[in-house]
């Protein structure tokens, strides 16, 4: 808090200085008390971020009603509040579940700054959804521990309530051009794009893991051998593809989006050289 005393009390603009002294602060005291808590008190570690963040968006607040001009303190304070939110997620939840929460963060950040016509919260909700999708993409891909239902999974669950953040952040974006930065101009596409991209994915890791799941059972008296699952598996990719595409192709002329038609077409190219290399060989 010294660096802001000055600030709160005399109205003494900040400079980078005291902002590079109030992020490493932060960094070194919750930093430390992240080691000193978790031996003992793992399970309150998150909720003493969320309380750090509380008084530092709380104090973030306060500067923005009492000095309009420093923007240092203004929004250092609210960027370590946010990340201290961000960070005390992973803390508190676990696996599909942390995924979720960052897209609705994200969401709520990019809801909250076009309200208050805030770009930089705006850019912090973009930054939360880069990072979900990391998490999405990298370690909630894959099943864990239960047995595989089709649909009914975790995983699927994560990415369609994820998928609906990221569009739900796009008609915001949409819906409110003439207020984005030159910078934020592509960003809407770029939700859109990223969202397809996952819905893909996910639809394809469904019907993978399902043609997988067969070799493990019977399905009316019949086992299906590794060849029959894979040829299955290979010929449904092929048909989800296909009419993915034509869903692409279809809404981009309806709505007339460019970078849809695109993906259809691109998508299209891809079905018809996986039939000729993958499923016909």
């Amino acid at each position: 808090l010294a660096q802001i005393i000055p600030s709160l009390t005399r109205g003494k603009p900040s400079t980078v200085r005291d902002l590079s002294l109030q992020v490493a602060n932060a960094v070194l005291y919750f930093g430390y008390a992240y080691l000193l808590l978790k031996p003992n008190f793992g399970s309150s570690i998150g909720f003493f971020f969320v309380l750090g963040a509380a008084v530092y968006l709380a104090l973030a607040y306060r500067m923005s009603s009492r000095e309009e001009e420093d923007r240092y303190h203004r929004y250092g304070l609210a960027t370590i509040g946010l990340a201290l939110v961000t960070l005390a997620i992973p803390l508190e939840l676990d696996r599909n579940l942390v995924t979720v929460a960052w897209a609705v963060e994200a969401l709520a950040l990019t809801w909250v700054g076009f309200r208050l016509r805030s770009y930089e919260l705006r850019a912090f909700g973009s930054t939360i959804f880069l990072i979900a999708g990391a998490r999405l993409l990298f370690l909630d891909s894959s099943l864990r521990g239960a047995p595989y239902q089709l649909i009914l999974n975790d995983r699927f669950i994560a990415f369609s309530l994820a998928i609906a953040c990221a569009l739900l952040a796009r008609y915001l974006y949409r819906s409110r051009t003439a207020e984005l930065k030159p910078e934020e101009q592509r960003v809407p596409q770029v939700l859109g794009v990223a969202a397809n991209l996952f819905a893909l994915l996910g639809l394809s890791l469904e019907v993978t893991a399902y043609f997988n799941s067969l070799r493990a059972v019977q399905v009316y008296g019949y086992r299906y051998s590794y060849g029959a699952a894979s040829d299955g598996r290979n010929l449904a990719l092929s048909v989800l593809w296909t009419l993915y595409a034509a869903g692409l192709l279809a809404s981009g002329m309806a709505w007339h989006s460019r970078s849809a038609r695109l993906m259809g077409l691109l998508l299209f190219g891809v079905v018809i050289v996986k039939v000729f290399l993958v499923d016909i060989g």
